[in-house]
């Protein structure tokens, strides 16, 4: 268990048992589809989670990866990469380590565009949260005004946060 996270593996005969154990004593849970080897345990949990992110709060308590609504999960790491370069450029090209002005849109983007939630998360002023999110706007070739690029730069940040875990 890490960051408030337990990744657990059983049988898929088991899988109803388990989840119904579980929801006693945690609020939310996301199931993966069935991995068949030990090595697709990573992609398992990626797919838990993105599962487990669909969830808001007052829906349902488990989300299944097969059953998401939308289909807005990326079904590859290819897949993922490819929006990722292609929506977030060079913000994308960061590496093993996260942007300055990739932290700030996933910070801006997690709490819902507010500008004071978002530099009091990032610990900097708000003039140089509106400097970065000017540069974000410049680099991505999107509007942080427009309701289209903003969705495409969070399924993009999504995309990377799926890379990335």
């Amino acid at each position: 268990m890490s960051d408030r996270t337990l990744h657990v593996a059983v049988n898929t005969g088991d899988l109803d048992a388990a989840v119904g154990l579980l929801r006693a004593r945690i609020r939310r849970i996301g199931v993966s589809a069935p991995i068949h080897a030990l090595p697709d345990a990573r992609e398992g949990a990626k797919a838990a989670a993105w599962a487990l992110n669909s969830i808001r709060n007052g829906d349902r308590r488990v989300a299944y990866y097969g059953d998401v609504e939308l289909a807005l999960l990326p079904r590859s790491k290819a897949e993922a990469r490819d929006v990722a370069h292609k929506v977030l450029g060079s913000l994308a090209l960061a590496g093993e380590r996260e942007s300055p002005l990739l932290a700030t849109l996933r910070c801006y983007l997690d709490n819902d565009r507010n500008w004071t939630a978002t530099a009091a998360g990032l610990g900097v002023h708000r003039q140089t949260l509106g400097y970065r999110l000017k540069r974000i706007e410049e680099e991505t070739g999107r509007s942080l005004k427009s309701t289209r690029d903003v969705a495409e730069l969070w399924f993009a940040c999504s995309a990377v946060a799926y890379l990335q875990g």
